[in-house]
């Protein structure tokens, strides 16, 4: 951790942010809201809905999926979601309260996800992807995170593939639907 990562988890604890981590529906329905809210602040369309988060919870072993929120004066700020298995724990997603960014909310939340993976012998602690997005990439280095060369697979049935050249010869307005 670089000194002003560990400043800047000195100071939430200071201000009062309290982190639980949960494995609960109802952990995930406060992350699922946030990151619906999140996203449409952004003006994009959900990507997930909130029976999948569910369904992740519902589906997992024990601690394979975590979500940790982080509360302040009460309420709920913010919250990320770590999926667990074998050696790796893996940073998946956070959001926050609409309207709400508390500094150092989710710094506190990624110094606890990282104390637990440590504690429980996991060996990765896996960022996630974060090409080209250098505020993104520094942020994450703060935490001791190096950059690793990795490769994705992208599988698209013929039927998807259909219908994005479908789409993309119609007029522009049409495209979205």
């Amino acid at each position: 951790f670089t000194g002003r990562q560990r400043t800047s988890v000195r100071k939430a604890e200071r201000d009062g942010i309290k982190v639980k981590r949960h494995s609960s529906k109802m952990a995930m329905d406060i992350f699922s809201d946030f990151f619906a809210a999140n996203v449409a602040e952004k003006g994009r369309k959900r990507i997930y809905t909130k029976k999948f988060y569910r369904a992740l919870i519902e589906t997992s072993g024990d601690d394979a999926v975590s979500v940790y929120l982080a509360e302040l004066a009460g309420r709920h700020i913010s919250a990320i979601v770590i999926l667990s298995w074998g050696n790796t724990a893996f940073y998946w997603a956070s959001a926050h309260r609409p309207g709400e960014r508390v500094s150092g909310a989710n710094n506190i939340l990624l110094n606890q996800a990282l104390k637990d993976a440590s504690e429980e012998g996991r060996g990765i602690f896996n960022f996630g992807r974060s090409t080209g997005l250098n505020g993104v990439i520094k942020f994450k280095q703060s935490f001791g995170a190096v950059s690793t060369e990795t490769r994705s697979l992208l599988y698209q049935s013929s039927t998807y593939r259909s219908v994005r050249r479908i789409k993309a010869g119609l007029p522009g307005s049409l495209r979205n639907i």
